[in-house]
């Protein structure tokens, strides 16, 4: 767009503008200060461009990142309306970059800016995976303003000129591989819960679902015409690709799942908080008095009609500490019925099980294991 060059010893400067070349003292000796105001006249430039061309023209970063959310609030929904994961996601990039740049000019954001975003990220602690992600985010942001006319084109151009961080770069924490759970560990802790996530626990070992799926089913939700139960998810993370995803549940499930489909609306939740607070309640050993007046409530909270993927997480790891085990979550669960699935039957049988769109996604949760290659070669060696 412009280019600068000395002319007896001042920095001069070269510009295209409505169509014709001018030129212009920089009145600048040193290269360095040439360079900053060939960069400020290119910006003016833009702006001026955009103005003629009736794009929208906003401020600052701050402003165009309102906007983004909300599309974004409205944009990433489920078929019932409620947020996806991706929100939350976008809300925490999105507060980052505001934080550190609220009145920054787009234009000015650049590869050197967002790695320094990236470096804060890296400094609070976060994983590679997350940081990446969250950078991957900022620069889905300036795609889309610039798709809205809200943002230069060069902008986001610049930005997917910064990579990803590979492995141990920067002194960036790595996470640990999901590994699957003892059994030995999950029955322990069986021991330690009340019969509605006793069932939820036995229900996603035996069907590999994700936890997230578990805790949302209602009766209306099973297809139980045939020998195998299936469930038909009405969302899930790939629905909106126009995939579907099922959820088989064999006998061994079915007779998990029978007793908490007895005496049960269609449409109410299979796994209750309300009834697992029931049930430690007539377990206890002492109980308050008719007359006893009501402790003071220290929060607002109040039990749901069913369960979370966070209140299920959290309800497992309370009983890991109850039962001295090695702390697990759900998904490890999910690990467990892979890897179990694809030594028996191979990685093709995990993959339909999972409901994974590919092998490589299989992979992540069924890694080969040391005691499959050692039978492979005690028998084929």
């Amino acid at each position: 767009m412009a280019s600068i060059f000395l002319r007896n010893d001042i920095w001069q400067i070269k510009f295209k503008r409505h169509g014709q070349w001018r030129y212009r003292s920089l009145k600048t000796h040193t290269k360095r200060e040439a360079q900053r105001l060939k960069s400020d006249l290119e910006k003016a430039l833009t702006r001026e461009r955009n103005r003629a061309r009736g794009i929208i023209i906003t401020e600052t970063i701050g402003e165009v990142a309102e906007i983004y959310l909300q599309h974004a609030e409205a944009y990433y929904r489920r078929i019932d309306g409620t947020p996806t994961q991706a929100i939350y996601k976008i809300r925490r990039s999105m507060e980052s970059i505001v934080e550190k740049h609220p009145d920054l000019e787009p234009v000015d954001f650049g590869p050197r800016r967002l790695k320094e975003l990236r470096r804060d990220w890296i400094e609070s602690g976060l994983a590679r995976t997350t940081v990446n992600n969250y950078t991957e985010e900022i620069r889905r942001f300036f795609k889309w303003a610039v798709s809205e006319e809200l943002v230069d084109v060069s902008v986001h151009a610049a930005l997917r000129t910064v990579r990803g961080l590979r492995t141990a770069e920067e002194g960036v924490r790595e996470t640990t591989p999901t590994k699957p759970v003892p059994y030995a560990d999950i029955e322990s802790v069986r021991k330690f819960l009340v019969a509605p996530l006793r069932g939820l626990v036995d229900a996603q070992y035996q069907s590999a679902a994700r936890g997230g799926e578990l805790v949302m089913l209602k009766p209306q939700d099973f297809d139980t015409s045939r020998t195998v139960w299936t469930v038909d998810l009405a969302h899930h993370k790939t629905r909106h690709h126009g995939h579907d995803h099922l959820l088989y549940f064999g006998p061994q499930a079915q007779e998990i799942l029978e007793p908490f489909m007895i005496g049960r609306g269609p449409s109410e939740f299979l796994f209750s908080p309300k009834e697992a607070a029931a049930e430690r309640h007539a377990a206890a050993r002492t109980h308050r008095r008719p007359d006893q007046a009501c402790n003071p409530r220290k929060t607002d909270r109040t039990l749901g009609d069913h369960y979370t993927s966070d209140s299920y997480r959290r309800a497992i790891l309370t009983a890991c500490r109850k039962a001295s085990v090695t702390p697990w979550t759900p998904h490890q669960l999910r690990h467990s019925r892979a890897q179990q699935i694809r030594d028996e039957y191979g990685a093709e049988a995990a993959n339909a099980v999972l409901g994974q769109r590919t092998l490589d996604a299989t992979v992540i949760y069924a890694p080969k294991t040391k005691a499959l290659a050692m039978r492979i070669v005690l028998e084929n060696g």
